[in-house]
């Protein structure tokens, strides 16, 4: 079943446009936080401006993430085992981020 095109308002207030970088600064050598990002159909839209919206279009919105706190390769080992078992970080990511070996 197809849908009549809608006219979409994110208007966020305090999130900013695309082409701004401001993400969350890490502290004490930790990773800068995520940017947020609106999305349609795999391509950036400013969150401030009226789009169009067809039937089967695909909107994602990514809200910014936080920063990280301490450099993240001086993490315990076995917190860093605690999240991938439990599925927080992959093993990769926990390679790839931490400096995890798997145990």
């Amino acid at each position: 079943m197809a849908f009549d095109p809608i006219s979409l308002e994110i208007l966020w207030n305090r999130l900013v446009a695309i082409t701004d970088e401001a993400a969350a600064p890490g502290l004490n050598g930790g990773r800068d936080g995520a940017l947020e990002a609106v999305t349609l159909n795999g391509n950036p839209i400013n969150p401030k401006e009226t789009v169009i919206v067809q039937s089967g279009d695909l909107i994602v919105l990514n809200t910014p993430g936080g920063a990280g706190y301490g450099a993240a390769h001086e993490r315990d080992a076995c917190r860093v085992a605690a999240d991938v078992a439990e599925g927080v970080v992959s093993a990769a990511q926990g390679s790839a981020q931490y400096g995890w070996r798997g145990m």
